[in-house]
């Protein structure tokens, strides 16, 4: 009686007929086993490269989107070689702020439906049209061209910098979120966003300079615009290619309720996706938290735009005349901005609260301590004590970069945990137009303050200048500190709904 063939023994051919094997198979399904883990392996492999190669060009691109950190370089120029009065220098600077922070929410919106690569692009020209633009209307001179063409200019400018900032962040925050030291992941972009404005105003002082007939060195603003146009065009166009989100789907369809507000995980496939961030929107705005933050947000970074903005002519009015130049406290400013948001990435992902019970503090109070440091740069300040010891200087500087530096550090950092990772992009963008207000707010307050103390010239010298305006910012800084406290631990806070913040 002849051996009965098992249908194991069969093998499947090409025309889909089935044919009988000579002996068992028996190696088959240990070789598939072997290839589907080699394959998964290659895969896991490509796919960690990917994303390594998109973090690091995430930090190139924040590397350059900051340009308009050095704003306090060419703004005094502005004043004296194109006769811009201070409300006009600030009408520039209002116009590059709201330009910035008011489009984030549709910059989001296509970073998490799009990815990250298509604003980078967009990024990359619009750069290079408002750069090329102010470069033009610069060297036109006073008389050519009125200060409207210039507010016009840095419109594309301002939304070409939260454009690239964004493309980055979320790039970072959706590849790796999820992991330990996500502080750490998204720290590190937003550091480098600060310490653009440092390497590029040294740029302008070092390489592209005027010599003046006295002998000083002052930045060619006409050369300084075309190197800014040409660059930060490239990186943003490069970025197009590199950044790059892994399973960004899967991203959207797994996210579960340990955050926050979400709403409770069902059975969900990419083709529910938008839906699902659509809701979870929802959620974040009504979430009375969210208003709290974005309230102390507010007011905290308008104050801290402001100053950056008007810097140099801050500087102006102290004496003697020894602070060292703008481009010098531009340096202070991105420095210390850049240590606090590196510091307080590491330090909360070490030091955050967790479930194994160690010893733990919250990032809601480092985010406050920073914003105590910088309301004392603001007193210092509005207190006089510097008026005549220009040289101490650097102790503003340095104590509003760490504060500024660290809470727009801590904000998106907070937003990850509290309400997910798969719709960053959407919410922070929502958070981002706070800055764009108060930005346009202090910077007004600051002009006016000003323009009331100055001389017939234009410019004013002294205390009266600035004192009212960093009085009331220390105030606004407090404040928020107040509310950013009521977020975390009042009624159906952040403690008491159980979130590890």
């Amino acid at each position: 009686m002849s051996r009965r063939i098992d249908r194991r023994e069969y093998r499947q051919q090409e025309n889909g007929e089935e044919a009988p094997l000579l002996r068992p198979d028996g190696s088959t399904f240990l070789e598939n086993v072997a290839a589907g883990i080699a394959a998964r392996q290659r895969a896991a492999l490509r796919k960690r490269a990917v994303a390594q190669l998109s973090f690091l060009w995430a930090i190139i691109n924040c590397l350059g989107a900051g340009s308009i950190m050095a704003f306090s370089l060419y703004g005094p120029l502005f004043q004296k070689r194109l006769h811009y009065s201070q409300l006009q220098v600030n009408g520039v600077s209002i116009a590059a702020e709201l330009a910035m922070y008011l489009p984030v929410p549709l910059f989001g919106i296509v970073c998490d439906r799009l990815g990250p690569a298509t604003p980078s692009l967009f990024a990359g020209v619009l750069f290079g049209v408002g750069y090329a633009f102010a470069a033009m209307v610069y060297r036109a001179g006073p008389a050519a061209w009125p200060p409207q063409a210039m507010m016009a200019a840095f419109v594309p400018i301002g939304s070409a910098t939260s454009c690239m900032y964004i493309s980055a962040v979320t790039t970072c925050a959706k590849n790796f979120g999820r992991g330990r030291f996500k502080g750490l992941a998204l720290a590190l972009p937003i550091a480098c966003f600060g310490l653009s404005g440092m390497w590029q105003a040294q740029v302008g002082v070092h390489l592209l300079y005027d010599i003046l007939p006295e002998g000083e060195r002052e930045v060619d603003v006409y050369r300084y615009f075309v190197f800014l146009a040409v660059f930060l065009s490239v990186i943003g166009c490069v970025g197009f290619s590199a950044l790059r989100v892994e399973e960004d789907e899967q991203l959207i369809v797994q996210e579960s309720t340990e955050y926050g507000t979400l709403v409770e995980e069902e059975e969900q496939s990419p083709k529910n996706a938008d839906g699902l961030l659509n809701e979870r929107t929802k959620n974040f705005l009504t979430d009375h938290t969210m208003w709290w933050l974005a309230a102390g947000f507010f007011l905290v970074t308008g104050p801290g735009e402001a100053f950056i903005n008007n810097m140099g002519t801050v500087l102006d009015t102290l004496r003697p005349d020894n602070a060292g130049g703008a481009a010098t406290h531009v340096s202070v400013v991105a420095a210390t901005s850049t240590l606090a948001r590196i510091a307080t990435g590491t330090l909360t992902d070490l030091l955050a609260p967790t479930t194994d019970g160690r010893w733990e503090v919250s990032r809601v109070l480092f985010l406050i301590v920073f914003a105590l440091i910088m309301s004392v740069g603001q007193v210092v300040l509005a207190s006089g004590a510097l008026q005549d010891k220009a040289d101490l200087f650097w102790i503003v500087s340095a104590s509003i970069g760490a504060g500024y530096g660290a809470v727009f550090s801590l904000v998106p950092i907070i937003t990850s945990i509290v309400w997910g990772v798969e719709n960053f992009g959407t919410n922070w963008g929502i958070l981002a137009t706070a800055p764009a207000v108060g930005a346009t707010l202090w910077g007004l307050i600051y002009s006016a303050v000003y323009q009331r103390a100055a001389g017939p010239d234009g410019l004013c010298s002294g205390v009266r200048c600035y004192e009212s305006t960093f009085w009331a910012m220390a105030a606004s800084v407090w404040t928020a500190c107040l509310l950013w406290l009521w977020a975390w631990r009042g009624v159906n806070g952040w403690r008491k709904r159980e979130i590890s913040v």
